[in-house]
């Protein structure tokens, strides 16, 4: 993980388009519209990161992790009861989370859809965003497809 000063050396384009890409939207839709669009978004994500359908609840809790770090997140598994919590050691999305924090339901509907079960979003968006979801082991119930 870099630390603030290092991540600011990389340059970032992404992050400005990004955060305009919200803002434009946030112009033209509707509040659950934007949050529907951005679930569509976690949901194609996580098809292209498509699972074996016979894999273990804990394969596809790595997998989870592995797509949040291919995107740029670095994240660790830890159990808490009968919860399984990812928990990031910052945000891949941090600069546009920043600003529009609906961002997390992209990341949330990402990991849902990979481990298959139902996923809450507890992302720390003080200082240096760091994500967080806590995950049921029930199977996550199918979401209509528009």
């Amino acid at each position: 993980m870099l630390t603030d000063e290092a991540d600011k050396l990389f340059p970032k384009a992404y992050d400005a388009l990004l955060n305009q890409l919200i803002a434009v939207l946030k112009n033209r839709l509707r509040p659950a519209e934007i949050e529907g669009v951005l679930r569509e978004v976690g949901r194609a994500i996580a098809a292209d990161a498509a699972t074996r359908s016979d894999a273990s609840f804990e394969s596809r809790v790595q997998s989870a992790v592995k797509v949040l770090e291919a995107i740029g997140g670095s994240a660790e598994v830890e159990k808490h009861g009968d919860k399984i919590v990812i928990r990031g050691n910052g945000c891949p999305l941090a600069a546009a989370v920043s600003v529009h924090p609906e961002v997390c339901h992209l990341a949330e509907t990402l990991v849902s859809e990979i481990v298959k079960a139902p996923v809450v979003e507890h992302c720390d968006r003080e200082g240096r965003p760091q994500c967080r979801f806590e995950i049921s082991r029930k199977e996550a119930p199918k979401a209509p497809r528009k």
